[in-house]
């Protein structure tokens, strides 16, 4: 992980084991980058992969990255977020402070490693030879109603490292995901008001072990109990 990190909010998700598929997730800011950490935020439950984690690719300088397409494994280590996306019109959402990308019909994720478009959600309709066979239609499932990117394998995408890795609501509680961190959709709504694209949120995703190695090392925050 970046040692001088140049975020001002951290959305940390612990597992207890690289095999859970439950979590709990802790909102914290900072004024500047030598300020401790501070939260005003209880934990959040969140569900993990099917088959809990898997080191992904993203900001840390992590061993190598372990999670595949379709291991139904969610990525650990650290990323940044970008996109807000959901059902609703932008001006519906004007306490939003983070980019928002409103669904529609012809708005995919391609998850097929052999398209050029691999790990990147794309409007079929401007593309004259769409060359990927399997992706997910954004508008389709509930779950998106409302979510946050990832930034998983991105900006240049490996193929077979995973793809379409996003916070989204659960199907119900408890329910485990195929790679994603999802939530209640009270919780998503606090997290969107929490996060804001001038703060440069970041994720750090991690089973508990790791996270208290690397607690001290980088100067994390002791995580509020409940």
């Amino acid at each position: 992980m970046k040692e001088d990190l140049d975020s001002f909010q951290l959305i940390i998700v612990i597992a207890e084991s690289w095999d859970s598929s439950f979590g709990k997730m802790y909102l914290y800011e900072r004024g500047h980058k030598n300020e401790a950490w501070q939260t005003n935020y209880k934990p959040i439950l969140v569900t993990l992969g099917k088959k809990g984690l898997a080191w992904g690719r993203g900001l840390h300088h992590s061993p190598k990255c372990e999670k595949q397409e379709g291991d139904l494994r969610s990525p650990a280590g650290f990323f940044s977020l970008s996109t807000v996306f959901g059902f609703v019109p932008p001006e519906k959402i004007s306490f939003l402070k983070m980019p928002y990308l409103q669904l529609k019909e012809s708005l995919e994720a391609v998850d097929d490693p052999l398209s050029i478009y691999y790990n990147q959600i794309v409007d079929r309709t401007t593309v004259s030879s769409p060359d990927w066979k399997s992706s997910e239609k954004m508008k389709a499932p509930p779950v998106y109603e409302w979510g946050i990117v990832i930034d998983h394998n991105f900006p240049n995408p490996v193929p077979s490292l995973g793809s379409a890795i996003f916070f989204h609501l659960w199907r119900e509680e408890g329910h485990p995901t195929a790679g994603c961190t999802a939530m209640s959709c009270e919780n998503m709504q606090l997290l969107l008001t929490f996060v804001s694209d001038k703060k440069k949120p970041v994720l750090l995703q991690l089973p508990k072990d790791v996270y208290l190695d690397w607690q001290k090392k980088y100067q994390l925050p002791f995580l509020e109990k409940e």
